[in-house]
């Protein structure tokens, strides 16, 4: 008997994993059988797990697809800090053990590939390989990295010290972004309001901003040759998955690879999420990477 994929328009299932200091929240886009491969999602510094909705779609039920907000971040805003790399790959793999019901691809955009990329260095959890979506900041990108988090990440922490009279305002920013000056569909509208809190004329984003600029503090001094967790899964000189490695295949995915796609866009977009999709695709069947071009950008 057929069976029909639970629509990904739907809001997905809550999930919440038992981690140290509380629960780690999310959400679970069943697949259309079982088992299944899962794809467990992690959201950039200041995004949330609906950013993952247009993957949802994508996939459109062949893999159940996780997705947990980061320590600090919406639905897990009152998990304490300190956080980082290590106390985030930990909660990663709390919930990657949680919801998986077969083999597993580990996703990150942004930040989110940072901490990706460190649970795979740590050999803790059995992925079957790694997607990592802009990993910022490029280190192998043609311009220099900016030297500040501000440089990197501006746009994410300015709004975090912002209030906004009512929801339209805060979407209206976000419209001002090249990717969105052509319209915002309703996936895209839903994701950046669950980052919201508020009532009346006083709306402000949920998140623990002194463990964001922390958490974007350590990986902007993670440069090349410094030991991060990037350069240990990619050729610090090329931003390319460095050959010979153990522990499955890893794609990575730059906007200049993807059709009008840029950092956002690739996440909060139909043609990106395709991408991510077919990259999930090809570290499933064990394919080699295709060769990706390298972008100077900065997230929001």
């Amino acid at each position: 008997m057929n069976t029909v994929a639970p629509s990904p328009f739907a809001e997905p299932e809550r999930v919440e994993v038992a981690v140290p200091g509380g629960v780690l929240a999310g959400g679970l886009w069943p697949a259309s059988s079982a088992p299944s491969p899962t794809v467990v999602a992690l959201h950039d510094l200041t995004a949330n797990h609906l950013v993952w909705g247009h993957l949802a779609v994508a996939l459109g039920g062949r893999f159940v697809l996780a997705a947990p907000d980061l320590r600090g971040r919406s639905r897990s805003a009152d998990l304490p800090g300190p956080a980082g790399l290590d106390r985030h790959a930990a909660d990663l793999e709390a919930f990657a053990e949680s919801v998986a019901t077969g083999p597993v691809v580990l996703v990150g955009h942004g930040y989110g590939a940072w901490v990706v990329a460190q649970v795979a260095a740590r050999r803790v959890h059995g992925a079957s390989g790694v997607v990592l979506v802009d990993p910022l900041p490029d280190v192998a990108a043609t311009t220099p990295v900016p030297p500040t988090v501000e440089g990197v990440f501006g746009a994410g922490l300015h709004r975090l010290g912002r209030t906004y009279p009512n929801r339209d305002a805060y979407l209206a920013e976000w419209r001002t972004l090249p990717g969105f000056r052509t319209g915002m569909d309703r996936l895209t509208q839903r994701a950046l309001l669950a980052d919201l809190r508020g009532s009346g004329f006083l709306w402000r984003p949920v998140a623990d901003a002194d463990m964001v600029v922390a958490d974007a503090q350590e990986v902007l001094a993670a440069r090349p040759g410094s030991g991060a967790a990037l350069p240990d899964l990619l050729d610090p000189d090329t931003g390319l998955p460095a050959g010979g490695d153990a522990r499955g295949p890893v794609e990575v995915l730059r906007p200049a690879a993807v059709a009008s796609a840029d950092h956002e866009t690739l996440v909060l977009g139909d043609t990106g999420a395709a991408a991510v999709a077919s990259a999930v695709e090809r570290v499933l069947a064990g394919l080699p990477t295709p060769a990706a071009a390298s972008d100077a950008a900065t997230t929001d």
